[in-house]
């Protein structure tokens, strides 16, 4: 089921502000062009793929979904989840406004220009390479044999995980 701009914003009523999905696997789509004000929380939804447009004022949070990419106009202002998720691919240009979390997934190779305001947690990833102008203005947890730890000597914070 795909759901509307307008069942949207009654869950987001009901909900604070949050647009709560969880587990919800009748709920296939989003549609275009959605603003969530808090929350998007699609953990373990049968959601295949983000909406154009799609703006999340909060987190959002896509873990254990089978999303493979984000779109190049997905705003994120808050944390952005995708743990255990078969995502593989961030757009270029792209900030995350918080923490940007994608242990146990997909991705082989960070985009260009990519900020992270917060954290970048990539523990148990398959990370080959980064692009040119990653910047992560607080941590980088990973582990011991990813080429992220030789962001080291560039003066980033590592954190290695066992």
């Amino acid at each position: 089921m795909k759901l509307t701009l307008e069942q949207c914003q009654e869950l987001m009523d009901k909900n604070n502000g949050k647009l709560k999905l969880y587990g919800r696997n009748d709920i296939t789509e989003l549609p275009d062009g959605l603003t969530v004000k808090l929350r998007l929380d699609i953990r373990g939804t049968s959601i295949t793929h983000l909406p154009n447009n799609l703006t999340v004022d909060g987190d959002l949070w896509m873990d254990k979904t089978a999303i493979t990419e984000i779109p190049d106009d997905c705003h994120v202002n808050g944390n952005f989840y995708a743990d255990n998720s078969q995502l593989s691919k961030l757009p270029d240009n792209w900030t995350v406004n918080g923490n940007l979390s994608i242990s146990y997934s997909s991705i082989t190779k960070l985009p260009r220009n990519l900020t992270v305001k917060g954290n970048l947690y990539a523990g148990n990833t398959q990370i080959e390479g980064v692009h040119e102008n990653l910047n992560v203005e607080d941590t980088i947890y990973c582990k011991t044999d990813s080429p992220l730890v030789n962001l080291a000597f560039e003066g980033y914070k590592i954190y290695i995980e066992e």
